[in-house]
């Protein structure tokens, strides 16, 4: 359809659509509508979605703004999308979801993408997931919230790969969270914080949510970006490259914090808990570690809230430059734990042998050797006891006697005395 004007009041579409409004004039759509096919809407003069009514949107939905007027998707009444999402904006500006009340719902079953022209990003009002299932919107764009972001249900990723690189989470200065971020929903990769403001980042990975902190900066244009990695720290950062004052680094989890838009210094606070950091079993020795490039550096420790199974550990001073950051301990308490080198599995003839090597181990009580066929449901195979606690590299070895047909996949869990345990990667 081409048009000079175009409402949308209460239809259902059950057909794929392609909408062109070629008139400047305002039109204000009532809302509604039930979208089950794709729709494109492509704009040249001011249009205005879900004024008095919600909009459902259950196909693919692209939004194009081609002239000056403004582009408003859900106005003062909510739109739900399960499917994906995208935008084009113009010399006029960006495509706007929200200018009201009206939140924008992502509730696919499945991996939705939201993406957009990197020249105009969605400027979106209020936000909410609310995905089920397998559930999970990917950013293939940067995406600016506004106002609220509500986490139901569901996970962000943005797909930046860096943190000054497109397709990020955006979040303005005086942000709210109407359902906070826990271990089911939370952002899966790089978020930014605009603002003057102390904020905890909403981030997580591989099923754990691991918020990072950090204090007020000094203007109201500064920003931060920041993301969580669930795994032991890259390579590239080397574990044993560290000040004296340190005994050892954390092998499981690393935050990213870059200063993207700044020259404020600002306090840096980790958080940490009992199972998801690996063994944390001595608060005094605990303390910040950062990558300065070339070694981890010991920030030390400053305001520390919580007990042995969960809390936050503040650098001891504000930090004055940024890379990523971990949990690090002055002696050989708090596990974090034992340091993998390598896990191999390998055709043996009539049976597969596994292999390991660890370079430093703490409170080691055992591995578990686990076999799956579908790389998701496990089954424990074999024990290997551990070493306790030591310094040396060290190698393992167990015999899957009793091969599956076709491929397997291992993985190794390794368990401390106390029961905490980690995972290693499938091969």
């Amino acid at each position: 359809v081409t048009a000079g004007h175009l409402l949308f009041n209460g239809t259902t579409m059950n057909g794929n659509g392609v909408f062109n409004k070629t008139n400047t004039a305002n039109n204000s759509s009532a809302g509604g509508n039930v979208f089950n096919g794709d729709v494109e809407i492509n704009a040249g003069g001011q249009i205005t979605l879900a004024v008095s009514a919600v909009d459902d949107f259950n196909g693919n939905a692209t939004f194009r703004r081609t002239g000056a007027g403004t582009f408003i998707v859900g106005n003062t009444f909510n739109t739900s999308f399960s499917r994906n999402v995208s935008t084009v904006g113009s010399t006029g500006g960006s495509v706007q979801f929200g200018a009201g009340a009206g939140r924008t719902i992502f509730d696919g079953t499945n991996i939705q993408t939201f993406s957009c022209d990197a020249a105009f990003p969605p400027q979106v009002r209020n936000m909410t997931l609310a995905m089920t299932g397998a559930g999970e919107l990917q950013l293939l764009g940067n995406v600016n919230v506004n106002v609220d972001l509500a986490f139901s249900s569901g996970v962000v990723k943005p797909m930046a790969a860096t943190s000054t690189s497109n397709g990020l989470l955006i979040l303005a200065n005086g942000i709210t969270f109407s359902d906070a971020a826990d271990a089911t929903s939370h952002v899966d990769g790089f978020v930014r914080k605009i603002g003057n403001s102390a904020f905890a980042f909403p981030v997580g990975n591989a099923g754990v949510y691991a918020p990072i902190l950090m204090s007020a900066p000094g203007n109201a244009a500064h920003h931060f970006t920041a993301k969580y990695v669930y795994t032991d720290p890259d390579p590239l950062y080397d574990d044993g490259l560290h000040d004296p004052s340190i005994h050892h680094i954390s092998g499981c989890e690393y935050w990213i914090l870059d200063r993207t838009n700044s020259t404020t210094n600002v306090t840096v606070t980790l958080s940490y808990d009992a199972v998801r950091s690996c063994g944390v079993d001595n608060l005094a020795d605990l303390v910040v570690a950062r990558w300065n490039g070339s070694m981890w550096k010991d920030h030390g420790q400053g305001t520390l809230t919580g007990t042995l199974a969960s809390g936050t550990i503040s650098t001891a001073a504000p930090v004055t430059a940024f890379s990523p950051f971990t949990l690090a301990s002055r002696t050989s308490m708090n596990p974090l734990p034992i340091e993998l080198i390598t896990f191999n599995a390998e055709d043996a003839g009539t049976h597969v042998r596994t292999s390991w090597v660890t370079a430093t181990e703490t409170n080691n009580e055992r591995f578990e050797v686990e076999r799956s066929a579908d790389a998701q449901t496990f089954e424990l195979i074999g024990t290997v006891n551990g070493a306790g606690s030591s310094q040396s590299i060290l190698q393992y070895e167990y015999m899957d006697e009793r091969p599956l047909q076709g491929t397997a996949y291992y993985r190794l869990k390794q368990i401390d005395f106390d029961g905490a345990y980690t995972y290693s990667d499938l091969v």
